[in-house]
């Protein structure tokens, strides 16, 4: 049984998904590409929803005013009981605009592309009724 998952919305607001790739073999991979604005005190970690998912890499990005920053995550933690994925960096993240690229793999057999398929389960997200955004699939 699943625990109660947080409204991560409070902490992270998407304006877009990317995504990029999909590769259907015997598993299938795919990249997405989240452009959002992190809010609230500065953090170590940045929490997307996901089931069934394996987050095997990211890259983020946060842009201000002197330019780019790249944050190297230091672990990517999945916690199946929040169906969540907790990527860490080594540096305090600070409020502003962030891209994350991340690369996941589905564990088990693919979802069908659906209306009715929590985001959850296609891609890392942040799929909370009052936050929905759509994606593009490029």
């Amino acid at each position: 049984m699943t625990k109660k998952a947080r409204k991560l919305s409070s902490k992270f607001i998407v304006e877009s998904y990317e995504l990029k790739t999909i590769e259907i073999n015997d598993k299938t991979t795919g990249q997405i590409k989240i452009i959002g604005k992190k809010i609230g005190p500065p953090s170590k970690r940045l929490v997307f929803h996901q089931k069934g998912l394996k987050v095997n890499s990211a890259k983020i990005t946060y842009q201000n005013k002197k330019g780019q920053i790249e944050y190297e995550p230091l672990r990517i933690n999945h916690h199946r009981g929040f169906e969540e994925v907790r990527i860490h960096t080594a540096s305090p993240m600070y409020g502003g605009e962030y891209e994350l690229v991340i690369d996941f793999t589905h564990l088990g057999p693919p979802p069908k592309t659906n209306k009715d398929i929590p985001l959850r389960q296609l891609f890392p997200s942040i799929d909370e009724p009052d936050t929905l955004t759509d994606f593009d699939v490029i």
